[in-house]
């Protein structure tokens, strides 16, 4: 596991400074709709002002007090609730809101957990640009209270003990914390009368799964209790019955319970039959390497902390089928002249090195169980993996830390495969119709300005023309990077009059589109675009599907327009529409109407001799539409 990790730091130095908790400051009236990865809630004040509210919940009415300005948005505390959240509790801890420690203890469990997952989904989708990743339910903590093994405290006063106040950094004197292991509690009221004005830091470990203890620093010869040993160098704790020693600079992770999880999760999906190689990357003490190496045939452990390996060494000698090897991560990755079946990245908070994500995609192991504590630096880590070929298969949230606002998580991806591809969309219905049929396809965003690129074009290109050159920028805007072929689409409705049409953006568009197509046959275009990184080579078609719509009164359309319902392109088509319900009858591919016409992707690709829904077709092409009509039926099912 990690060797260090950056502090954590919600708030700057030059933000503490401005903020005044004793002065009247104003307060303004919050709608809280959001949440955010620092733990506040996010909303809207009655002036149109965005706000990050501490103690809020998304869903309430809040009263909150203004502390200031933080990167552009307005920061400030709830203080008065005025319509309350269902999942609202009453905070364990009598010092929550002072030390900072925790953010989320006024939140119900449950819904901690449910807001966590939805800030990786976020931040996958907004960082990573991967639009439908496969993250799935956070598992809980065994223990929610008294989890941590470990704790450091500020001292003040020859001897207070506190933490920092997670607004203004002043000193908070701490008499109990919730989340610390009942011991640490005990060992801090025991030794607080042996400290002086010359200590300014209290740091105490204990094993969640052993009586052992560390305390640091060595106060062994003031006053104190007999039985109470500090500044030891290391103590010992306990994972799935194996003994680690953890010295005073190396990395642990906080929750035992939590951390044996982690450790059953990776072995259980990579999944390993006794034959592969496994390098252990980031490796910490050995955990990992030491807990799965009696089921690898070869693991290697690389580690850069001199503390950690020290450890490492301690801990894993007499396994013989493990190598050790003190170095940086990337330049082990960058060197490498061994082969890797499986690879675990742990990386610190700041993720990994761009040279370690360059060289596995060099030489792309089978599995990789990528284990993060930011979902921050995971985004960027996973779209420069998924460029480079790779599939990710799940995205397992951990929480590891009740009541706070950080995030662990494992990653499985596996390496690209003949089948492999890239779809280039931001569409919620190509998304939900590619997962019907392939829910290992990597879904990105385009990397592409639609709007600027489509003023762009020649005026007189013909709608076929016009969508084709849209969908290959779209794919080509991903060229660069990706490793694997990237298809993309773009669809434009043609008017019996000739005029082409986009995405509504406004009612006064959707008014003109639907006037100008009712009564009418008017044709559905898909232009398809397909680059192949292998051959550099470029490739499109289009598709084409007439569709009927019925003689929609003025009323109908003006209801409708009002309802916003026809500000995409596919409900201005109406297909799928149970209210104006337009279609009176099509022509043609019917998944072509909503912009994702699988036969014709399939036929595309073909010409790079891939073809990545064969088990769709059995006979191509007879049964090409009749399969998209299926496909169409059963998407129309889940409406």
């Amino acid at each position: 596991m990690k060797s260090s990790r950056k502090k954590y730091r919600r708030f700057n130095p030059s933000f503490a400074s401005q903020v005044n908790l004793d002065a009247n400051n104003r307060v303004v009236v919050a709608q809280l709709n959001g949440f955010n990865k620092y733990g506040d809630a996010v909303g809207v004040t009655e002036d149109g002002e965005v706000i990050d509210v501490a103690f809020g919940i998304p869903g309430e009415e809040v009263e909150v007090e203004i502390l200031g300005d933080r990167d552009g948005t307005l920061y400030g505390r709830a203080i008065k609730i005025n319509i309350p959240a269902e999942s609202r509790t009453m905070p364990e801890c009598p010092h929550f809101g002072e030390c900072g420690g925790c953010q989320l203890q006024h939140i119900d469990y449950g819904k901690q957990l449910q807001l966590k997952r939805e800030i990786v989904i976020k931040t996958l989708r907004e960082t990573g640009n991967i639009l439908d990743p496969p993250v799935s339910t956070m598992i809980k903590s065994p223990s929610t209270w008294g989890y941590r093994n470990n704790a450091r405290f500020t001292v003040r006063n020859e001897g207070d003990i506190g933490f920092t106040n997670w607004i203004t950094h002043r000193f908070e004197a701490i008499d109990n914390c919730s989340i610390v292991d009942p011991r640490i509690n005990d060992i801090k009221s025991q030794i607080k009368n042996s400290l002086t004005s010359d200590d300014s830091q209290l740091s105490v470990r204990v094993g969640g799964n052993t009586e052992s203890y560390m305390i640091q620093p060595n106060i062994s010869n003031r006053n104190m209790p007999e039985e109470l040993q500090t500044g030891q160098a290391y103590h010992i704790e306990k994972l799935l019955g194996f003994d680690f020693k953890v010295s005073s600079p190396s990395f642990f992770q906080v929750n035992t319970e939590q951390a044996e999880t982690m450790v059953n999760i990776v072995r259980q999906k990579l999944a390993p039959t006794g034959v592969e190689t496994l390098v252990d990357a980031y490796a910490g003490v050995g955990v990992f390497a030491g807990l799965l190496c009696p089921y690898y045939a070869n693991v290697i452990a690389v580690e850069e902390s001199a503390s950690a390996v020290e450890d490492a060494q301690h801990n894993l000698v007499g396994l013989t089928n493990i190598s050790l090897i003190q170095e940086k991560t990337e330049n082990v990755m960058g060197n490498q002249n061994f082969i890797i079946d499986h690879l675990i990245l742990d990386p610190p908070r700041s993720g990994c090195h761009k040279s370690v994500l360059d060289s596995i995609i060099e030489n792309p192991p089978a599995k990789i169980a990528y284990v993060s504590c930011d979902p921050m630096t995971l985004s960027r880590d996973l779209s420069h993996l998924v460029l480079g070929g790779f599939t990710i298969k799940e995205v397992i949230p951990i929480d590891m830390f009740p009541h706070t606002s950080h995030i662990e998580s494992i990653t499985i991806l596996e390496r690209p495969t003949r089948s492999s591809y890239v779809l280039a969309s931001t569409s919620k219905r190509r998304v939900e119709l590619l997962r019907l049929i392939d829910r290992s396809a990597t879904i990105l965003a385009p990397a592409l300005d639609e709007d600027v690129f489509s003023s762009g074009l020649k005026k007189d290109l013909s709608p076929p023309n016009y969508a084709m050159e849209i969908a290959l920028a779209k794919a080509d805007s991903l060229k660069g990077e990706s490793k694997k072929p990237v298809i993309a689409a773009d669809t434009v409705v043609v008017s019996p009059d000739g005029d082409i049409f986009g995405k509504p953006k406004n009612a006064d568009e959707a008014r003109k589109m639907l006037y100008a197509l009712r009564g009418k046959t008017h044709e559905v275009i898909t232009g398809l675009g397909l680059i192949d990184p292998g051959s550099q080579e470029s490739y499109s078609s289009f598709a084409t599907t007439s569709v009927r719509f019925r003689n929609c009164s003025d009323k109908e359309i003006e209801e409708y327009i009002m309802a916003e319902h026809p500000y995409d392109k596919a409900g201005a088509y109406g297909i799928q529409d149970m209210v104006l319900d337009p279609v009176e009858d099509y022509y043609g591919c019917p998944l072509n109407i909503l912009g994702f016409p699988i036969c014709d992707i399939q036929t595309l690709f073909g010409k790079i001799g891939l073809d990545p829904f064969k088990d769709l077709h059995k006979n191509p092409p007879r049964n090409l539409h009749k399969n998209c009509q299926e496909i169409f039926s059963i998407w129309m099912a889940t409406l």
